[in-house]
């Protein structure tokens, strides 16, 4: 669990659109050592199915991230919907080798509508991103299954 002064805990994942939230944004980025530019590289893959009844797990891997650098920290991810700001994930170490290590950042996404969405993931480490394009329906959820 963060901590960050005047704000108290903050959870594994905060709520987009909320004054709290962009200053919370702003810590982390800043408290993140920029690392070794260029080094890691950020991968962002859905599970499950998007639609507007059944939320998806929106999951980032960065690989040959350099903890030293980051004063051991693993960081945290950005992630966002188009030029929408969905949240941020305190990353988690995965594994690590000698050439770096693989951190990862995963949460629940629920989109509001339907359509195309781009879904971004941007590695505060040191700014690596990807994006995956996701069509999202109208789905029909019977609480066991997803339809």
């Amino acid at each position: 669990m963060l901590s960050i002064k005047g704000f108290g805990p903050v959870g594994r994942r905060l709520r987009a659109g909320s004054a709290r939230t962009a200053l919370v944004v702003a810590a982390i980025v800043a408290l993140s050592a920029p690392g070794v530019a260029g080094a890691a590289t950020t991968t962002v893959t859905l599970s499950g199915r998007a639609s507007t009844a059944c939320p998806a797990t929106v999951t980032a891997t960065v690989t040959g991230v350099d903890l030293a650098a980051n004063g051991g920290s693993p960081g945290a991810v950005l992630f966002g919907d188009g030029t929408t700001t969905l949240g941020i994930v305190l990353a988690t170490v995965q594994t690590t080798t000698p050439t770096g290590a693989t951190v990862v950042a995963a949460f629940e996404w629920h989109p509001a509508t339907t359509g195309t969405h781009v879904l971004t993931a941007t590695y505060t480490g040191d700014g690596s991103a990807d994006h995956t394009t996701v069509d999202v329906g109208t789905g029909i959820n019977l609480g066991s299954v997803c339809l």
